[in-house]
């Protein structure tokens, strides 16, 4: 791996083919850097997406994980990972409503992508295979 100065340096080359992030010492050194840029929690989650949407699956699969184990766990790391739990979760109903017979209106819709509630979002989650209509999904 190249020298750097500074995690910056580091950074740019994890976006790029140039490291082996499949490599469980290139990846920790990279989310080593991105602790040691100093950057607020928004500039933290922006650097760590944009490495993720870049490295292959594998990569990705292993700096995720390397994010949740007990060493890596912060607020920022936390609060990260919600936020993919919540997306993907949010992204599980709107595709499940998406069957014909559900048919969601725009204000359904709306309401699922502005919920931020993991449990509320896991719930309709489980109500939508079994629903009748995308409003028994939001039956309170």
């Amino acid at each position: 791996m190249p020298p750097c100065v500074g995690p910056y340096p580091l950074l740019f080359l994890a976006g790029r083919p140039a490291l082996d992030l499949e490599n469980p010492a290139v990846a920790r050194r990279v989310l080593d850097a991105i602790s040691e840029t100093g950057a607020s929690d928004a500039g933290r989650k922006t650097l760590t997406t944009i490495i993720l949407v870049r490295v292959s699956e594998a990569a990705r699969r292993l700096l995720e994980g390397m994010m949740t184990a007990m060493e890596w766990k912060s607020g920022f790391i936390e609060s990260y990972v919600d936020q993919g739990r919540v997306l993907a979760t949010r992204g599980g109903v709107l595709k499940v409503l998406h069957a014909p017979h559900l048919r969601p209106t725009e204000e359904q819709r709306a309401r699922i992508e502005a919920s931020t509630d993991l449990a509320e979002l896991d719930l309709w989650f489980e109500r939508s295979p079994t629903a009748a209509t995308a409003a028994d999904v939001f039956n309170d």
